[in-house]
């Protein structure tokens, strides 16, 4: 998943005037980009990955469950996890400039 795709999708998310639907929709997405951004990788990386995809996977769904409107604080986070890395890297690069700044 591209990064502007996971901002937006994160502020969205973290609209409490989204239908709970709406949300758990964008949770099953980001959930499955961190799958996706996993496969094809082997070995230790594998494990170093997937470890961390079983944390970050507990982490969404208890912030959606708890404090949706936190979602895009933890934007770096899920950055990570959700895009495939450039070769040679565990994880991929965050792209700063999509946090709000203010």
């Amino acid at each position: 998943m591209n990064q502007p795709l996971l901002m937006s999708l994160l502020e969205k998310a973290a609209d409490l005037h989204v239908a709970p639907e709406v949300a758990m929709g964008i949770q099953a997405e980001i959930e499955t980009a961190m799958r996706e951004a996993i496969s094809g990788m082997h070995g230790e990386d594998k494990v170093k990955r997937t470890t961390l995809h079983e944390f970050a996977n507990e982490l969404l769904v208890d912030v959606f469950r708890n404090r949706r409107d936190l979602l895009p604080s933890l934007f770096p986070v899920f950055a990570k996890l959700c895009e495939k890395p450039q070769l040679g890297l565990l994880f991929a690069k965050v792209d700063w400039s999509l946090l709000d700044t203010e």
